[in-house]
C-alpha cells in the first residue's frame, strides 16, 4: 500500500511540474517563434528554467515533454 500512495504522489508532482512547464512555454512561444531558425531545445530548457525559478539542468529530465509540447503549441 505505501509502495502505492509514494507512486501516486509521484505521478502527481510529475503532473504538477509539466502544468508548470506548460505555462511557462505558453508564455514564452511568441519569442521562442521569433527564433525558431536559432533556438535549440537546450535553450528553451534553460530559458523555462529561468522563468519558473530553477536551477540550471532541472528540466533535462522533461526533454521528451518539453520538445512534444513545444511541437504541439
Amino acid at each position: 500500500m505505501e509502495a502505492e500512495a509514494e507512486a501516486e504522489a509521484a505521478r502527481k508532482a510529475e503532473e504538477g511540474i509539466e502544468e508548470k512547464i506548460l505555462g511557462a512555454l505558453r508564455a514564452r512561444v511568441s519569442d521562442f517563434k521569433e527564433q525558431a531558425d536559432s533556438i535549440t531545445l537546450e535553450n528553451v530548457r534553460r530559458t523555462l528554467e529561468k522563468d519558473l525559478g530553477m536551477n540550471a539542468y532541472a528540466l533535462d529530465a522533461h526533454k521528451r515533454f518539453i520538445k512534444q509540447s513545444l511541437e504541439q503549441v
